[in-house]
């Protein structure tokens, strides 16, 4: 079952999105409301100038597709020189932070919260452009992508694209771009999302009364050939013969044999499915390790574990920080940000209980030995799972 979809792209639900517009189409949701505001506002830009020593290319400037000389904007070491990088801006460069999510908390959150509803990487990059001017040429991106569009309007306007759902390798080239019509313009307006899947060639211009200010979040999906190459990769560390010289075994007929057995044998691998389901949950695994880890409540949590367990009434999962629970014959995989858990019975079907409901009372921990439940409810504070309300 979907989980409810992000708060960007409400109203829209997640099964309505996947099914019409993912890899598909753009979407654009429209508001006409300030719902971004709470993320980013140019004065956290300017706050973020002022407090930090920033670098390029972590902070760039860009116009129309070519590269601001970052000497005009930064000094030796590359730290950004903020007056400059203003003042460039103000003559009509657009201003790029990448990966903003490292430096801004709100959109650290925002993150976290495409990760868990749509179980895909993700990163934001902020963009300030000035008034009617554009800062990339058109172009696709190799990720599919989020626009919200915080302040000012920006006009997107799509072009026929010369290639479908490009892997992250098959960067743009402009020369396979011939000139043609625009096939779609989208005007975005404050609170407004935007979807555009990769491939899909597209470039924006700022309005002319005002700068646009929009934040773009990147997702990076586990595709299909991520699982196949790595039953590929398995293969080849199981099978010392998936590691010889290609050229050296086809050299004869028996060699070809040999390739023709090997190949049939990696189609019998491509074709087991518990195989393939076990290396998808080994990716949702790196997934979930990647992620940034989230320690807050933890204090006021672990002073709970100084008083007496028997004391508590009530363990409540931070749903907020569970990704996704999977479940086997031996227990079940609980997966939250930065961390991966394993459970086996009979632990895991009170852990499956509280991940489904949300909580537990006191007395269904009863069917644990005393040493089991102290043990469960001791690991489930000290990672963060729980809230423990008395």
């Amino acid at each position: 079952m979907m989980s409810s979809s992000p708060a960007f792209l409400q109203p829209v639900s997640l099964e309505t999105f996947f099914s019409t517009y993912w890899e598909k189409q753009p979407l654009h949701i429209e508001r006409n409301s300030a719902s971004f505001n709470e993320l980013l506002s140019t004065s956290d830009i300017e706050n973020l100038l002022s407090t930090q020593p920033l670098y390029f290319p972590g902070v760039q400037l860009t116009q129309s597709g070519q590269s601001i000389d970052v000497a005009s904007y930064a000094d030796a070491q590359n730290q950004i020189l903020p007056l400059r990088l203003l003042d460039l801006h103000n003559d009509g460069a657009t201003i790029v932070i990448s990966q903003a999510q490292k430096l801004l908390g709100p959109l650290s959150d925002l993150c976290r919260e495409c990760l868990k509803h749509l179980q895909m990487r993700c990163q934001a990059n902020v963009y300030l452009s000035a008034p009617a001017n554009q800062g990339f040429n058109a172009h696709y991106d190799t990720h599919d992508v989020f626009i919200l569009q915080v302040s000012g309007s920006k006009t997107f306007n799509f072009y026929p694209s010369p290639l479908e759902l490009p892997c992250p390798g098959e960067i743009f080239d402009a020369t396979r771009l011939s000139p043609s019509p625009v096939d779609e313009s989208i005007s975005l307006s404050p609170g407004d999302t935007l979807y555009i899947p990769r491939g899909v060639v597209h470039d924006a211009i700022a309005d002319q009364d005002s700068p646009s200010l929009h934040i773009t979040l990147g997702v990076y999906p586990i595709i299909v050939a991520d699982v196949l190459q790595e039953i590929v990769q398995r293969s080849t560390l199981e099978n010392r013969c998936f590691r010889e010289s290609f050229a050296q075994s086809a050299a004869s007929s028996t060699g070809l044999d040999t390739v023709a057995v090997l190949v049939e044998q990696l189609g019998q691998s491509l074709r087991d499915l518990a195989f393939a389901q076990s290396i998808y949950s080994q990716l949702l695994d790196e997934l979930a390790l990647d992620a940034q880890q989230d320690c807050r409540g933890l204090l006021q949590a672990q002073s709970s574990l100084a008083k007496p367990l028997e004391h508590i009434e009530k363990l409540t999962i931070r749903q907020n920080l569970l990704l996704n629970v999977e479940h086997s014959e031996n227990g079940i995989k609980v997966r939250t940000f930065g961390q991966v858990f394993e459970f086996e019975e009979p632990v895991a079907g009170l852990v499956a209980l509280l991940c489904e409901r949300g909580s537990l009372d006191a007395g269904e921990l009863d069917a644990l030995e005393v040493d089991q439940r102290e043990a469960l409810v001791s690991r489930l504070v000290r990672e963060n799972l729980i809230e423990v309300p008395r």
